[in-house]
């Protein structure tokens, strides 16, 4: 389980919508952020645990919201897919607490992803295409 200080917590009031609430009436959280530690791109960068709505069951996907194309992105397992792309069953494969193991290291991966795509970028020679 990840430190606190690995990650932040918006514990948003269930707002309607049923089940969300613990037994003692407090609201449970239906979204984290887990911080990128080092990515250029800071906040921005934060990878997204969100609880499925439309069911009671323990059911979270672990989201790229900076991923660089297609849009919003969800960890399969094994690679990130478009979230319009996979299932449900696909994306939320997770409990809270499998997502909130995994998140922090697959956060590290995105930050170094995008440091050596950025690495490779100054190294290329002035004037040559990307491709």
């Amino acid at each position: 389980m990840p430190e606190t200080s690995d990650f932040t917590a918006d514990a948003s009031p269930a707002q309607g919508l049923d089940g969300l609430v613990d037994a003692s009436g407090r609201p449970m959280p239906t979204e984290y952020r887990i911080p990128c530690p080092g990515h250029p791109l800071g906040d921005h960068a934060s990878l997204l645990l969100r609880r499925r709505h439309t069911d009671h069951r323990d059911a979270w996907c672990i989201v790229n919201p900076a991923w660089p194309v297609g849009g919003e992105n969800v960890w399969t397992g094994r690679t990130w897919e478009y979230l319009g792309d996979v299932g449900p069953a696909q994306a939320y494969r997770y409990t809270e607490d499998q997502a909130l193991a995994l998140a922090p290291r697959l956060a590290r991966e995105e930050t170094a992803r995008m440091l050596e795509a950025i690495e490779q970028l100054r190294r290329r020679p002035a004037g040559d295409a990307a491709t």
